[in-house]
């Protein structure tokens, strides 16, 4: 019944939709009617004649002629301009090749000058101080012109002759292109510079000099600059330039009385943790005052290399 009842519902058609579903099916089948014959319908061919074939082929062949010709011609101009480009630079160079013979910078010329390779405005301004009552006595009066070339003094340097040339000191130490001496600067004791003292070393920016400063306080002072390795992400370059910079005073850092000190005071360095430094009083309440720093030893719970690190800072009264 359910299956009847779609049937009815879905596939019965009243009049007026039968007449428009034949009208449907009608134009439907003229359509593929006249598709089906215009594939079987076989297309009329032109053949072109064999004049138009011939016309055609001299109109390829001649645009071909045309397409090379102008490729021959950029190619032509392309080879003439780097020649020329190539030419031009040959002859600058050669220009500008200095022409170095023996002069007397008290009579040699302007154009001389610049035949050397020596600048024109610097040539005119040689002749010009010599021509208002100067006069060159010796390379260093040469070099005192405003603005005068180093590079080219040094190289005609060779060439000039002085009326009354004195003897240069060795190795032209009074040449004014010679590199000044650095300044020393005066180094920075490390056990008691401040952060803004550290961050006037180049390379030493606060993040570090503050990590520094408070390593140090930990430790109570620095007495090897390997310590610096403690503190976070310090470079094998930063260490070795404070080397260079700085110093380390051994005197300024502070030792533990270490039979006198507090539990607190003793927990509070670097090397040592609270249940350690506990431990250790508690052997001293114990066992009395202790003779020397390696009795710490005796509590077991300090290591060899946990000695070695805290002993330098332990004093015994």
């Amino acid at each position: 019944m359910f299956l009847k009842r779609i049937v009815r519902d879905y596939f019965t058609f009243n009049k007026r939709e039968r007449r428009g579903f034949a009208v449907l099916v009608f134009i439907l089948l003229v359509l593929c009617s006249v598709h089906l014959g215009m594939k079987l319908t076989p297309s009329e061919s032109h053949p072109l004649s064999e004049a138009q074939i011939l016309a055609i082929d001299e109109l390829v062949a001649q645009s071909e002629r045309e397409a090379a010709l102008r490729d021959a011609q950029a190619q032509a101009v392309k080879a003439r301009s780097s020649h020329d480009i190539k030419f031009q630079e040959s002859k600058n160079i050669e220009e500008h090749q200095p022409e170095w013979t023996e002069f007397d910078p008290n009579t040699v010329d302007v154009e001389t000058l610049k035949s050397t390779g020596l600048k024109p405005y610097l040539a005119e301004r040689m002749v010009k101080y010599r021509n208002s009552g100067g006069s060159f006595h010796d390379l260093q009066d040469v070099a005192r012109i405003y603005g005068m070339d180093s590079l080219w003094l040094q190289d005609a340097e060779a060439y000039m002759n002085f009326p009354t040339k004195p003897e240069l000191a060795e190795s032209k130490i009074s040449e004014p292109w010679k590199a000044k001496p650095k300044k020393v600067l005066p180094k920075i004791d490390l056990n008691r510079a401040d952060s803004a003292t550290l961050v006037s070393i180049s390379g030493i920016g606060p993040f570090y000099a503050s990590n520094i400063v408070e390593l140090r306080d930990q430790l109570g002072g620095f007495l090897d600059y390997q310590q610096l390795g403690d503190v976070y992400r310090m470079r094998a370059e930063t260490i070795q330039l404070l080397t260079e910079r700085t110093f380390i005073d051994s005197t300024a850092v502070t030792k533990i009385p270490l039979n006198s000190v507090t539990v607190e005071e003793l927990a509070s360095h670097k090397y040592l943790d609270w249940k350690t430094a506990k431990i250790i009083i508690a052997y001293r309440a114990a066992h009395g005052s202790f003779q020397k720093s390696s009795d710490i030893l005796k509590t077991d719970v300090v290591t060899d290399s946990m000695y070695r690190k805290i002993a330098p800072y332990l004093l015994i009264e």
